[in-house]
């Protein structure tokens, strides 16, 4: 987003504390300007009932771009150590072409699977049956992704940032981005299914769309009010 446009905005929408902190600290704005409104789970995942029995081999997930910031190739690096010990194993990108390999200078790998443009109950099918969610961006403003593993109960390993702090505490497997022997360490005991998965402190009503244009149109009420006033 343009600085000028911030600070032109009668008022702004974002959906973390963690960036409106970030908005505020490097645009000055006053935090009466600024309305969080979370990202939520789609509604057609919350009104149907998913069996699903097609895929069959145990995988990892993943869900991203080919950004940078996602740190994919630390992804491949791990998942490389850990077929020593579950050769059966894939490796599952969604939102990830095969193109990734010659882009970011990546070998080819055995079992990696790259896919892309899947409907939802094809993207509904592969976190109901992940054995374990891996997300382990630098940066994010939200990770929808992460939210989405949650609700159809798979394990997560994530990156400890900010803004994976403020919004999945307690719910997720945290890990240094700089330590790939300590990311091997944890993944391996989630999958060896030594720790208690966390306890899913996101309760439900799980966070929704709805709810949050709720708040927008609520803000946008009260702004025009304030214009007639």
């Amino acid at each position: 987003m343009q600085p000028a446009v911030i600070r032109k905005a009668q008022h702004l929408f974002t959906v973390s504390q963690t960036i409106r902190d970030e908005i505020m600290t490097q645009f000055s704005i006053s935090p009466q300007k600024i309305t969080v409104t979370n990202n939520g789970i789609a509604a057609f995942f919350l009104q149907r009932e998913l069996q699903l029995t097609w895929v069959k081999e145990k995988f990892i997930l993943c869900v991203g771009s080919l950004n940078p910031r996602k740190n994919m190739p630390i992804v491949f690096r791990v998942f490389q150590q850990i077929q020593q010990q579950f050769p059966k194993y894939q490796l599952v990108c969604i939102g990830t072409d095969a193109n990734i390999f010659t882009q970011q200078k990546i070998p080819l790998m055995h079992n990696v699977i790259c896919l892309n443009s899947l409907t939802d109950d094809e993207l509904a099918a592969w976190y109901q049956r992940a054995e374990v969610f891996v997300s382990l961006s630098a940066y994010e403003g939200f990770n929808l992704p992460i939210l989405e593993a949650l609700f159809f109960q798979c394990q997560v390993l994530c990156s400890n940032i900010p803004v994976h702090r403020e919004l999945y505490q307690d719910s997720v497997y945290f890990c240094n981005i700089q330590n790939e022997s300590s990311i091997l360490r944890l993944l391996l005991r989630i999958l060896n299914d030594q720790p208690k998965t966390p306890e899913n402190k996101i309760t439900k009503p799980w966070p929704s769309y709805s709810h949050s244009a709720k708040i927008i149109c609520q803000e946008i009420q009260e702004y025009e009010n304030r214009s007639h006033a």
